[in-house]
């Protein structure tokens, strides 16, 4: 960096220093200590090396396949409807964000809150790329860690109910891809309009989701005591999962299963088995109905279809729509916030300059304690 763009650094951060920043310091409500806290948050997601950032979301995508096999070993072990199933996988997931929460890990979902303060400048836009996608590269490889470990384990083999566990999660898989997932499962050919309307709703879905889900990294932040964060990102989580949404880390899970069943169906399936899914309810198939549905490509279909829109949906509600309602309501706190932040940025930026011109190398930079 040459000395013109040093002093146009100092020259920034002495008009930054010049503004009035009291009204930071004052006490605020919920909304505005949990928005605040959580853009902060967000900006210190971004500080980690993509190395950590992948083990970051590797321990995510871990917890998060947990969560799906324990929902999933909770609707076999129940006689009701898919109705119900719902109502388990709603009230047994916000385990998997509470974990993240309080023990460590990255989500995609809660990383891309860090895009508007990456328009604001107080991130770099590398940073923030190698982030969400390091995270989101990360919360797929631990959801396959997870299935690999999990059939060593026996998966294949394991039931309940009578009920396989592996064959009932390629089911709910199979539908999270709507009517291409229904026409696979029939043996119909796939047309574009099916296509198109299952990407679109995968799309729309994934919106949804992250409305929900984003919504837990204000909310942890606008409270200190730990029990009152635990107890407001419950009921989002729940909301969110009851409805059958898209989040697009966990859905890795049921592509992951896809592939495994395309790949290992004769030792999946075992023979002659006809055990319907979900306690027999209404639209449910026979697991002989399912092996004969089974084609090499379909995982790849999932990815295409499912993955690829629901992310670009949780992306849009995470990263533009309910952070940017919220923003725009508390513009009189979020603007000298981010531009205090961007002091902070270039002070940063001005001592790795400084200490590369006198020939020394900067230290990595370290998310500073929340």
């Amino acid at each position: 960096m040459d000395n013109q763009n040093i002093k146009k650094i100092e020259a920034e951060i002495a008009q930054l220093r010049s503004e009035d920043y009291e009204l930071l310091d004052e006490r605020h409500g919920f909304m505005v200590d949990g928005l605040l806290g959580g853009f902060k948050a967000a900006i210190h997601k971004m500080h980690y090396t993509f190395f950590n950032q992948i083990l970051l979301g590797i321990l995510g995508g871990v917890i998060l396949a947990f969560g799906y096999t324990a929902c999933i070993v909770a609707v076999n072990s129940t006689p009701f409807g898919s109705g119900f199933a719902n109502v388990l996988l709603g009230l047994f997931f916000p385990g998997c964000l509470i974990l993240i929460t309080y023990l460590g890990g990255g989500l995609f979902t809660s990383h891309v809150v860090s895009t508007i303060p990456m328009f604001k400048k107080t991130i770099k836009v590398s940073d923030y790329l190698k982030g969400i996608f390091g995270v989101l590269l990360g919360n797929w490889v631990g959801t396959l860690l997870f299935i690999i470990v999990f059939i060593l384990a026996g998966g294949l083999e394991m039931k309940i109910g009578g009920k396989s566990v592996v064959v009932q999660a390629y089911y709910l898989g199979m539908h999270k891809m709507y009517g291409v997932g229904d026409s696979l499962l029939e043996g119909h050919a796939l047309t574009f309009k099916v296509i198109l309307i299952a990407a679109i709703a995968a799309f729309a879905s994934g919106m949804l989701c992250n409305f929900m889900v984003s919504s837990t990294l204000p909310l942890t932040n606008s409270s200190k005591h730990p029990v009152v964060a635990l107890m407001v990102i419950f009921f989002p989580i729940v909301f969110f999962a009851m409805s059958g949404y898209q989040h697009s880390p966990a859905n890795s899970y049921f592509m992951w299963i896809i592939f495994i069943v395309d790949i290992m169906k004769d030792n999946v399936f075992a023979s002659g088995e006809t055990t319907p899914l979900l306690g027999g309810g209404a639209g449910a198939l026979a697991t002989a109905e399912i092996y004969n549905s089974i084609n090499g490509a379909t995982g790849f279909i999932f990815f295409a279809v499912n993955l690829v829109p629901s992310v670009l949906g949780n992306w849009v509600s995470g990263a533009i729509l309910l952070p940017g309602i919220l923003h725009l309501i508390n513009k009189k706190y979020t603007e000298p916030f981010f531009k205090r932040e961007r002091i902070l940025f270039l002070e940063e930026k001005l001592h790795k300059a400084n200490l590369k011109a006198k020939g020394k190398e900067p230290s990595l930079k370290k998310p500073d304690k929340k």
